[in-house]
């Protein structure tokens, strides 16, 4: 799944761009606004409005010199699909959730590699980084790192890649400017608990 759009994944790359843009409007825009801030080029945009028009998912209002279109947010169809583009909060939801209430709210969970970039392609790694709460035995450690693995694999299809890390081996990745460290300090986005890069800074 294509986390960072995964909408393009069911839809189609076009039409999922167009319905995004549309969703964030609270007016109607011509198709060539709708190309522009998709980042898609004309002819797609027009394909993909023509297709949601036929549908139903999108309503064009004719002027003299431009169709604006908007939204149907009323259609039946709306609701899942509003829920499909949706559902990469949904995992980060449930990843946070985990992490919160396992790690008694002393744990740290963040996304970092091509997810928390925001590139993803439907092969993508899901990449974690986690650093485990003070007081935490070993095992449930690994029990946690293990159900994470399963759980949003299950939830996307996704390999997942959990790096379990505690404050004391971060404090000695940061001493030894370890290049996994940069790395989540340039890119990583926080889920759960203390910001990433916060943790890092102070170990």
């Amino acid at each position: 799944m294509r986390i960072s759009d995964v909408g393009a994944d069911v839809f189609g790359e076009p039409d999922a761009a167009v319905l995004r843009v549309l969703a964030s409007q609270v007016r109607a825009v011509s198709g060539r606004e709708v190309a522009r801030l998709s980042g898609q080029n004309q002819s797609s945009t027009r394909r993909a409005l023509a297709r949601w028009r036929t549908v139903g998912l999108v309503r064009g209002d004719e002027h003299p010199h431009a169709t604006l279109f908007s939204l149907n947010r009323q259609h039946v169809l709306w609701e899942p699909i509003e829920r499909i583009l949706a559902s990469p909060a949904r995992v980060e939801q449930v990843i946070a959730e985990m992490v919160h209430e396992r790690t008694r709210s002393r744990g740290t969970v963040a996304l970092f590699g091509s997810v928390a970039r925001g590139d993803s392609g439907p092969d993508s790694d899901i990449d974690l980084v986690l650093v485990a709460g003070d007081g935490m035995r070993a095992d449930e450690i690994e029990r946690l790192r293990d159900d994470l693995t399963e759980t949003v694999e299950e939830l996307t299809g996704n390999t997942v890649q959990v790096v379990e890390v505690t404050r004391a081996q971060l404090r000695r990745m940061a001493r030894d400017e370890d290049p996994l460290v940069e790395s989540w300090r340039r890119e990583s986005r926080t889920l759960s608990g203390e910001d990433l890069t916060r943790v890092i800074g102070a170990a």
